[in-house]
């Protein structure tokens, strides 16, 4: 008989109540993750700020690259742990680092999809509308940040565990969700307030 756990659709309480328990069992591999990458670089955002009076460049540093292997070896770290057997950090780097390149361009790829559009319709309701402008942006296109994000939410696993190409990462997320977006889009909500 075997130890894997039985996957099936789980309610939301059973999404939350697993990560919990997996958080508890694992808390010392799940904080010592970010600690391996962070902590150099706010080393550096240190040094930067006593020699060049900025910490901008480490700063994007941090947020186009750094954010993305922690969050990749994170996805590594939870789904093996919970899977088979937690892996080591430098394991769940080392599988991060193998799908970094594909991870980082789906990413891209998301941004550009989700953010130039949000970004041209917010600034045109905005000189159209004038007052009303900054409520025709909530109306109309922060849902469309928000269900385009949701419905790629997953994206991130799909490329590291199945081992899929940015685009792919993003279709295999696409048919993840399909049928199930106020279920993804609620659980990802209530993790993000915990």
């Amino acid at each position: 008989m075997s130890s894997l756990p039985l996957l099936r659709p789980l309610s939301i309480g059973e999404i939350l109540d697993r990560a919990l328990r997996l958080y508890r069992s694992q808390f010392v591999l799940l904080i010592s993750i970010p600690l391996v990458a962070l902590v150099p670089v706010m080393a550096l955002q240190v040094v930067s700020q006593l020699i060049w009076h900025t910490t901008q460049l480490i700063d994007l540093l941090q947020n186009a690259f750094v954010q993305l292997l922690v969050s990749s070896a994170l996805v590594v770290a939870i789904s093996q742990a919970y899977l088979t057997r937690p892996p080591t950090v430098g394991e769940a780097y080392q599988a991060a680092v193998q799908r970094y390149t594909s991870a980082w361009a789906s990413s891209f790829l998301m941004g550009l999809a989700i953010g130039l559009p949000t970004a041209l319709l917010a600034c045109g309701m905005i000189a159209l509308a004038q007052d009303a402008g900054i409520w025709l942006v909530i109306l109309f296109v922060l849902p469309y940040a928000f269900f385009l994000g949701t419905r790629w939410s997953l994206m991130l696993p799909g490329i590291l565990l199945e081992h899929l190409g940015a685009q792919s990462g993003l279709g295999r997320s696409w048919a993840l969700t399909e049928g199930a977006f106020w279920k993804v889009f609620g659980t990802s909500f209530l993790a993000g307030l915990l």
